[in-house]
This record gives structure tokens, C-alpha cells and sequence, in this order.
């Protein structure tokens, strides 16, 4: 090797010099304003590493040596015979699945790296979705991907995608399927940390399985594991390369590899090796093949470096031809195919001969004579008088090392200054007269804002109008108050709370009756105060919820038509701003939207007389005929009558059932027994009601008609004659025996119907006199245990929550009420915008927010001004870099 000529140092300093000028213009451009990401900073960073490879070259004299060729063409046990040692698989299939890297060292030893579990799942997506065209809703992540899902999807390509499938099928497809077969294997592998292998080791099958993945023989047939895969690089440290110190060979995938991967290996090594041997099996066919050709003619020239001034040609496994003579033949066949035909290397550098021939020469047995026995290629070498070819190829690369490799490095040298300089100079030309000025752009975002205000009118219009719909329709209001209708006014008993906390609180004197009148009365008040105080709270809390949802959704349609980012830093602070702005327009008008007052007026009075004042006493008849309150109970009654909820018995007056059931309820004892009169007189009439049909007399509703009679207020000693003549009448009639059960007793119940509406002391418009006669029947009630005193209340309780529903609710009108409130807010925000105090308000806050509402554009226009001076700062480097080039 000869020492460093004074051009090489020249080159040397030039090339640092400009390695070091790249680096500033990077480090002053990070962001990429002047030399932006993408192409053009791709570019400066190819520039700046294709500086490096050749100063590193330069300053080492490393030789790198590009060893390609077909697949199965004897490529490795080439390799093996420049290596003098079986170190490289070579097994006459498919072998080599990544680029090997071999160097010199003083002892073998080989490194083995493996992908990154992320790597390789991001590879085999890509390979699935991009080559062979995997549709996107099927999964193809690699650790859950079902290996007989993608056999069936890819025999389905041989009738959807031909073309894909006739490339693909016995390559990439094949290793995806090896690859899902032995996925335990490659996951165990992925991520690890290199395995190292120290001399003989490197000959083992332990090391060779990683780079063939060939396992071993069964039955004739080679088995093959997917560790391969999982290999991302190989490197060898061989201690055969002699003086060849400096060489460093890489053993590249073969030029038909099925998978794009390796052609892209191959092309770069093609492009940046000092030499490229291209191994060729001579004996199977002497002439270049079209992949050859078409690879080698891709990666023909980089660097004004063309292919075949750098490229070597040997002719392998001569010693498979017959006879000498078509031995020779084909070596000159292939000699004029490179040198006069293609052009893709110098006479000089074309060689042919044995690589297994070389090995036999030197004792080394190849992996396939291991195999399959010795094949006595170097005996029929020596008989045609042939050299092997491997020592006369060495020793033409040593030439072209010592005389023509720095020719290579010069060129490439120059190409890359060349390269530099147009690059720069075109960035220059680029920006060199852009002018750029700083720029002031807020009073045109202050006028933009207050433009934005018309566009905000009609987007709050669009959500209330929305809201109110939904609020109409959905009756939020209402459906909770009949989800939670118990909750608010629960059953009572015994165990109560409230219940035992006011039995032993010490207020009850006496005993008897006397104390349960007094511990009804206290337990009644105590409730009153609870069942108010709970609905008043519940429904607050659920009208406060869908108004503050309204109201933050309308402040952030302000911000966002005023054009504040969703990611502000200033956002808690400018909507807590908006909302004072619009509490300062509802000020002197607007309404929240609360139901309390609402639900106390329509409730109060009612749990007053149904809870607070005990059943059957004056203080719940006083309640309810008082002249003030009885029109807001009749009003209430009337909502009863026409709720689209009530189901309305035939012909029930339920404006007299409504206040039947505070004064009455429905289930009230009185001293006659209706019951037991109704049932004596049926079973007297036993024989005719059951004729022409069987049918327990006790199945007939004794206990609802003795409500109804009740009810109405009719009180008689036994049933009266009239009665009794109207219901034998029922049963008497001709058609008696063909009616069926029911048919039978809603006769019966019509009868009796029709009897109330004529005897009736309570029948027509409800009067002061009538509820009194109500008060009058119900006092007949006495209260003798806690468990009648606990019936009768949860009567009371039962009867307010249907009045709640079936009555109150549609009284009230909740969701209406909601809507007005919300229209008149919305109304007051829209309009006053429009009056001078109105405008006057949205104009002073938008000036003192406008910075921090626009944000994001006050920061761009803030960071274009330090852009622009960042740029003329970069551009006059780029400037100093040219002038220092040139």
C-alpha cells in the first residue's frame, strides 16, 4: 500500500472542511426554514454522509468489496474461497437473507444483530400492505396474525390479483408463511441482545442457521427455520484475508431475492463499494441473465464512478462442464458478454474457474461435499490444466487496489464537491433576494373578531334552538322525576329512620291512641319537611346540569367563532372571562333556570294536606276547603282530569276522584262493612249467578265495588233494596247464561256504576259541601297501631305520587319553563350586542382578550419575524460557505 499522496491530503482537508461547514448550516437551521425537511434536507444530509464515507476512506484505505450474483449461483462458496475457510453457508438453494459484513481481524469471530421487535413488525406490515397487497381491514400485526387467515386471503389473490400472486407466491408469500409458522422462534429472537461466535464456532450449523436457517435433513428433505428473519445484520472478523488487511467484503442477498429489501441492499452496495465482484454460475448457462443485467444497469453509476471500471467478473463452478474444451468456450463466451456485449467490466477484470476446486486445493471440504460427498472438482481442473481462478482474481484486485482504487476515490471526491456547490448555490439563488420584512398584522385580527360577532349571533341561535328541541321532546325533567318517583317520596315503616327517631325523641306524652295520633302527626311533619326539601334539591341539580351544558357549549361556540385554538393556554381564563361578559348583559333581565319557586307552588300545598295533616283530621279538610287554596286544588284536579297519562275509568268523574282520595282514599274502613254485605248477598244468589257457568263466587271483585261505593260516599246499613233489585236484574235477564266471566262481572260493575251516578251524594261539580261530607265519612277512620297509622300514611304517599305525575308534572310544565328561560337569555345575549351598552361590553373585551384569543396567530406572526432574521442569518452562511468553496 502506498502512503498517502499530497492530492489524497488535499482531498482529506477539502472534504473536512466542507463536512464541518454542512454541520453549521444544519446546526443554524434546525427547524428547516431555509432548508426544509423532506427532499432538500434529505439531500444536504446524503451530501454530508457521502462526505464522510469518503473522507473515512481516504484516511483508512478500507476496500469495500460488494460480493453479488443469482441466488444458488455458488456466490458463498466463492465467498469461502477468498475467505480460505468454510465460514460463509453455501448450500445449493437459497442461503444468504441479509448482507453479510466480513473484515479482517486477527482471530474469527462473527456478531449477529436482530431487529427490534417494533423494526420488524413495521417490516412485515409494510411487506403484507405494500408487495403483496393486503387489504386494510385485514389485521396484519405480526404477534396476532393467524397463519391459516393469511393462507386463505392469499389463494383468494390467485383469481383477484394474478399478476401479484404469480410474482409472489413461491417468495415473499412463502417466507410470510415461514415466518407465521415459526413466529415463536423469530419473537424469541427479536430484540435480543448479538450473539457472538469465536473461530471454529463460525463453521458450525449454530452460527450458519442464522444466515440460511437451514436445520438439517429428514427423510431427504432440508429443513429450514425461520431465524433468518430476525437477523437485521451479520458481521465477521475473518483472520484468512492475509495482506488483504484493509478489505472489507460484504456477501449480498442474491439479485433474486423475493424481497424488495434486499434488491434496495444490493443497489446501494453496487453504488458505494470500491469494487464489486459479481459471482456467476458458468455452467449452467455462460451468458448474463436479465436480472443480472437489469440490477447491475440500475446501480451502474454513482458518483461519476461508473460500474465497470470497478467491477470484477468470475465464472464459478466451471468444473460442473463436461470436457476443457467447452470449459474454455464458456469462459469466452462470458468474457465477450461482459466486455464487448454489455460493457459492464474491463477485460482485465474477468475471471473464471472453481471456487469448490480452490477449496479442495487447500484441504477445506465445502458444506455440500459435507452433504452430498466429494465432487472432485479440483482433480478435473488439474486434468484440463485450468487454474482454479480465485489466487488470479486476488491478485487483479490487489492491482486495482494499489493503482486504480484512488482514481475511484478522486472521482468520487469531486462529484461530491461538485455536488455540494450546486446544492448550496441553488438554496442561495433560492433566497438570496427574498426580502423579508417584519410584519404587524394585529389590528387586522382586532377588526377580523368584531366581524366575527354576526357569525356568533347566529351559531347561538342554531344551539338553543337545538337544545329546546331536545329538551321538548326528550322531557328530561319529567322522566326523572318518574325514574325516581319513589325515591323522592319512599314507602315507610317501621324501621325507618325518621320514624324511630321521632318515637324516641321525647315529645310523646301519654299512651294509647293519644300517642299514635301525637307520633303520626310529628312523623307526618318531619316527612313533609324531608320529601320537599329532596325534590326541590333533586330537580335543581337536574336543570342546573342541562343549563350549564347549554351555556358552556354557547361559550365555546363564542371562542371558537372568535377564533380561539382548542389547545389555548389561555382557555380556562377565557371562557371564565366570557362567562362575565354575559352575566354583565343577563344583569338587569335574564332568569336562571331554577324550578324551585315553580315546584313550591305546585307542590307545597299538596304534601301539606297529603303528608304534613293526618288523614281524617279538620286540619286536612280545613287545608284544602280554605277559600284561598281550594281554586289552586281545583286547578290541580283539573290537570288530573285531562293528564294524557291517567288511564280514565268509564265515566269517573276524576275531579271528584282527586279530592276523594286526599279526604277518602280509596281503601277506607268505615263501620259498615261493605264487603261482607256485597258477599252475603252474592252467595244468597248463588245458583243464578253461576248458571250456565261454574265459577267461584269469591272470584268476583267484592273489595273494587266496595270501593266504588265508598268512594262515593254512600252510607247505608247493608245493601239497600234498590241495589239489590238493580243487581238481580243483571243476572235475571235472558242472555245471563251465555255470557262468560268477565262479560258476567262487568255487567255487574256497570250496574253498580250506573247506580253511583243516581244516588251519589258527591256526583256533578265538586262543592265545599261535598268535601265535607268526604271529611265526615273519613273520620269514621281510627288509628289503632303503628302498623294501620303506617298504612294509611303510605296510602297518603301512594296517592301523592300519582297526583305528582298525573297531575303536578303537567302543571308545572317543566321543560316549557326551561326553554322560555333559556330563549330570553339567548334572546338578550344576540340582541344586546346590537345596543350601544351591549356593543360597548363586547367591544372592550374583545380588545383586552384579543392577544390571548388569537393566540396561536399573534405567536406565528411573533415567530415569522424571528423566522425572517433566522433566515438571513442562514443564507449569509451558506453565502460564506460558497465564497470559502469556491
Amino acid at each position: 500500500m502506498s502512503e498517502f499522496t499530497e492530492e489524497q491530503k488535499s482531498y482529506i482537508a477539502k472534504l473536512e472542511d466542507y463536512d464541518k461547514s454542512f454541520a453549521e448550516i444544519l446546526a443554524k437551521d434546525p427547524n428547516g426554514m431555509i432548508i426544509p425537511f423532506g427532499n432538500e434536507r434529505d439531500e444536504l444530509d446524503g451530501l454530508r454522509q457521502r462526505t464522510q464515507k469518503v473522507l473515512h476512506k481516504l484516511k483508512t484505505h478500507e476496500f469495500t468489496v460488494a460480493v453479488v450474483g443469482l441466488e444458488k449461483a455458488g456466490k458463498s462458496t466463492f465467498g469461502n474461497a477468498l475467505l480460505k475457510k468454510n465460514i460463509l453457508p453455501e448450500y445449493t438453494e437459497r442461503c444468504t437473507f441479509t448482507t453479510t459484513k466480513i473484515c479482517a481481524g486477527s482471530e474469527d469471530y462473527g456478531k449477529i444483530f436482530f431487529y427490534s421487535k417494533e423494526k420488524f413488525k413495521a417490516n412485515f406490515a409494510d411487506t403484507l400492505k405494500n408487495i403483496l397487497g393486503c387489504p386494510k381491514e385485514l389485521v396484519v400485526d405480526f404477534e396476532t396474525m393467524d397463519l391459516g387467515t393469511f393462507n386463505r386471503w392469499w389463494a383468494s389473490m390467485a383469481d383477484e390479483n394474478p399478476i401479484i400472486f404469480d410474482k409472489h407466491n413461491t417468495t415473499t408469500a412463502e417466507d410470510i408463511k415461514i415466518m407465521l409458522r415459526d413466529r415463536r422462534i423469530i419473537l424469541g429472537l427479536l430484540s435480543q441482545k448479538p450473539k457472538e461466535f469465536f473461530g471454529d464456532e463460525l463453521e458450525s450449523d449454530n452460527f450458519k442457521i442464522f444466515i440460511t436457517g437451514y436445520s438439517g435433513v429428514t427423510n431427504g428433505v432440508k429443513i429450514r427455520s425461520a431465524h433468518p428473519y430476525a437477523v437485521e445484520k451479520v458481521i465477521i472478523q475473518s483472520s484468512s484475508l492475509g495482506e488483504m488487511k484493509d478489505i472489507v467484503l460484504y456477501d449480498v442477498p442474491g439479485f433474486n431475492s423475493p424481497t424488495d429489501l434486499h434488491e434496495k441492499q444490493t443497489l446501494e452496495m453496487l453504488g458505494e463499494a470500491d469494487a464489486v465482484i459479481l459471482a456467476t454460475n458458468i455452467s449452467s448457462n455462460p451468458n448474463l441473465d436479465g436480472q443480472q443485467l437489469r440490477i447491475l444497469k440500475k446501480g451502474s453509476s454513482k458518483d461519476d464512478v461508473p460500474l465497470s471500471d470497478k467491477s470484477f467478473i468470475f465464472g464459478t463452478q466451471i468444473d460442473r462442464l463436461d470436457n476443457a474444451e467447452l470449459a474454455k468456450r464458456s469462459g469466452d463466451v462470458l468474457k465477450s458478454e461482459v466486455t464487448s456485449k454489455y460493457r459492464i467490466a474491463k477485460e482485465h477484470h474477468v475471471f473464471f474457474g472453481s471456487a469448490k476446486a480452490y477449496l479442495e486445493h487447500l484441504g477445506i471440504e465445502s458444506s455440500d461435499e459435507l452433504l452430498k460427498g466429494s465432487t472432485a472438482a479440483r482433480d478435473k481442473m488439474d486434468a484440463w490444466g485450468m487454474p482454479y481462478g480465485i489466487a488470479e482474481l486476488w491478485e487483479g484486485m490487489k492491482e486495482y487496489y494499489n493503482n486504480d482504487r484512488f482514481e475511484v476515490l478522486r472521482r468520487r471526491a469531486e462529484s461530491t464537491i461538485a455536488d455540494a456547490i450546486n446544492f448550496l448555490d441553488g438554496i442561495l439563488k433560492k433566497y438570496e433576494s427574498a426580502e423579508w420584512q417584519p410584519i404587524e398584522t394585529g389590528g387586522r385580527l382586532y377588526i377580523e373578531a368584531m366581524r366575527d360577532l354576526s357569525t356568533f349571533k347566529k351559531a347561538v341561535y342554531d344551539i338553543a334552538e337545538s337544545h329546546n328541541a331536545r329538551i321538548l321532546s326528550e322531557k328530561p325533567f319529567s322522566q326523572k322525576l318518574r325514574d325516581e318517583i319513589t325515591e323522592f317520596f319512599p314507602d315507610q315503616t317501621a324501621e325507618s329512620p325518621t320514624f324511630k327517631e321521632v318515637k324516641s325523641s321525647g315529645n310523646i306524652a301519654g299512651s294509647g291512641p293519644r300517642a299514635l295520633t301525637e307520633i303520626d302527626a310529628l312523623f307526618r311533619a318531619e316527612l313533609q319537611r324531608q320529601f320537599l326539601r329532596n325534590l326541590v334539591q333533586e330537580m335543581a341539580k337536574v336543570t342546573e346540569e342541562e343549563e350549564r351544558q347549554i351555556y358552556a357549549e354557547i361559550i365555546k361556540k363564542f371562542l371558537e367563532v372568535m377564533g380561539m385554538s382548542e389547545n389555548s393556554p389561555y382557555k380556562e381564563e377565557l371562557t371564565k372571562s366570557v362567562e362575565d361578559l354575559f352575566n354583565a348583559l343577563w344583569i338587569n333581565g335574564a332568569d336562571k333556570c331554577r324550578f324551585n319557586s315553580l315546584i313550591e307552588r305546585f307542590t307545597s300545598h299538596l304534601l301539606e294536606v297529603l303528608i304534613w295533616r293526618p288523614f281524617g283530621s279538620s286540619e286536612r279538610y280545613q287545608e284544602i276547603a280554605d277559600e284561598e287554596y281550594f281554586p289552586e286544588f281545583l286547578s290541580l284536579a283539573t290537570y288530573y282530569e285531562h293528564s294524557p297519562d291517567a288511564a280514565k275509568d268509564n265515566g269517573d268523574d276524576r275531579v271528584t276522584e282527586f279530592f276523594s282520595k286526599i279526604l277518602l282514599h280509596e281503601n277506607i274502613s268505615t263501620g259498615t262493612d261493605w264487603k261482607n254485605s256485597l258477599e252475603k248477598f252474592f252467595k244468597e244468589n248463588k245458583d243464578t249467578i253461576n248458571s250456565g257457568l261454574s265459577f267461584a263466587i269469591e272470584a268476583l271483585p267484592f273489595g273494587k265495588w266496595a270501593k266504588l261505593l265508598l268512594r262515593e260516599g254512600i252510607k247505608v246499613n247493608g245493601i239497600p233494596e234498590d241495589l239489590q233489585k238493580k243487581l238481580r236484574g243483571a243476572f235475571y235477564r235472558s242472555d245471563w247464561g251465555s255470557l262468560s266471566k268477565d262479560e258476567r262481572i262487568g255487567r255487574l260493575t256497570d250496574t253498580i256504576n250506573d247506580y253511583l251516578r243516581s244516588k251519589s251524594d258527591f256526583s256533578g261539580n265538586i262543592t265545599t259541601e261535598k268535601l265535607h261530607k268526604m271529611y265526615e265519612l273519613s273520620r269514621q277512620v281510627e288509628i289503632t297501631s303503628e302498623e294501620v297509622m303506617l298504612e294509611i300514611l303510605n296510602e297518603d304517599i301512594k296517592i301523592l305520587r300519582e297526583f305528582m305525575l298525573e297531575a303536578v308534572i303537567y302543571a308545572i310544565g317543566l321543560e316549557q319553563a326551561f326553554v322560555s328561560v333559556i330563549t330570553k337569555n339567548i334572546n338578550i345575549v344576540r340582541k344586546d350586542e346590537d345596543t350601544p351598552e351591549g356593543q360597548e361590553l363586547f367591544d372592550k373585551w374583545v380588545e383586552n382578550n384579543i392577544r390571548k384569543l388569537r393566540d396561536d396567530q399573534f405567536k406565528r406572526i411573533d415567530q415569522t419575524n424571528l423566522d425572517n432574521q433566522t433566515k438571513q442569518n442562514i443564507v449569509e452562511s451558506i453565502r460564506k460557505v460558497l465564497n470559502g468553496m469556491e
